[in-house]
């Protein structure tokens, strides 16, 4: 019997496998000169390293109010924060309430360092949505964001100026706390930013009505910097992806039904 060279040949080929490897590129935009025209908006600064992730659930009724919601505060993607908020006005029962509890007790103690609240609605817009996510640069992330941006307004109206054609949410009773403005731009996208405060008009603005637009202060941190995770997948994957909710009642109206079983009485 030869003996069998398991050692590589160098004359001979390695194999390959031939695969079908699909990219997806982006292109970084070059930085243009600075303009000298006058009254240019200044460049936006980045958001900082907080991250602020929330949901919001709502009753089955038409109306769809907020019922609960849940939150997650990341600092440099380490948790820091955590928790639910709901609606005193439609959590109403104490055995509902009492089930919040129970699972924040759940997450207190698992947790890893990490603060769990319980708060109403008006603690987390202002202790939370505001004070640790606006108020700090954070990005604001959630799946069809401008549905649960909605759950959690008191008021609305429609935008004007440059945002013509979207709408304004206020969130909040406090004097300076800005609305939440939102503007659809196609079926996956939406523009969302907090409204900024205004200056006095120029004369040559007053005499112009499309710049009026423009008489808002330049784009800071108080802008807010929101990312829909509905908009991101479809940008990344072609398609937007589906809630659990969705898969599950995909799963189920998938599964074959079973014909009705026939009535043995009489015979």
């Amino acid at each position: 019997m030869e003996r069998v060279d398991g050692s590589l040949d160098e004359d001979r080929p390695a194999p390959v496998d031939n695969l079908i490897v699909s990219l997806r590129a982006y292109v970084t935009r070059a930085d243009l000169k600075p303009s000298v025209r006058k009254g240019l908006k200044p460049r936006r600064d980045p958001p900082s390293d907080w991250v602020l992730t929330f949901d919001c659930e709502t009753c089955t009724t038409p109306d769809q109010r907020l019922r609960f919601g849940a939150y997650q505060l990341r600092n440099k993607e380490r948790p820091f924060e955590l928790g639910f908020f709901y609606e005193p006005a439609v959590v109403t029962y104490p055995e509902d309430l009492r089930v919040l509890e129970e699972v924040k007790a759940e997450l207190e103690a698992k947790s890893n360092g990490e603060r769990v609240r319980l708060l109403t609605r008006d603690r987390f817009v202002e202790e939370v949505f505001f004070g640790s996510g606006r108020d700090v640069g954070a990005q604001i992330v959630g799946f069809n964001l401008p549905f649960d941006l909605s759950r959690l307004a008191i008021d609305h109206d429609s935008a004007r100026s440059a945002i013509r054609g979207g709408f304004t949410l206020k969130l909040s009773e406090k004097a300076g706390r800005p609305r939440v403005v939102v503007r659809h731009l196609s079926q996956r996208a939406a523009m969302i930013r907090f409204a900024g405060t205004r200056r006095p008009a120029r004369k040559d603005e007053l005499e112009n009505e499309d710049d009026e637009g423009d008489r808002e202060e330049g784009a800071g941190p108080d802008r807010g910097y929101f990312v829909d995770v509905k908009t991101l997948s479809a940008a990344l994957l072609g398609r937007p992806i589906i809630g659990p909710w969705r898969a599950y009642r995909s799963c189920w109206t998938s599964q074959p039904r079973r014909p009705p079983r026939r009535s043995t009485e009489g015979r």
